[in-house]
């Protein structure tokens, strides 16, 4: 991903760049667009730690 949660994008500007072994693989470029929602407000960000693991002792 070029681009993170929050960033302003243009229209044209590259977002990812995805690396396949078989081109033109029409699911795959489906499941990144579905993966992707550009809008005119801004997104809430989600946590980078959801939860913090310790271990028993």
């Amino acid at each position: 991903m070029l681009k993170k949660i929050g960033d302003p994008v243009q229209e044209g500007e590259a977002l990812a760049i995805l690396h396949m072994n078989v081109p033109e693989h029409p699911a795959v470029y489906q499941r990144l667009l579905d993966a992707i929602a550009i809008g005119a407000t801004e997104p809430s960000v989600p946590p980078l730690v959801y939860k913090e693991i310790t271990p028993y002792y």
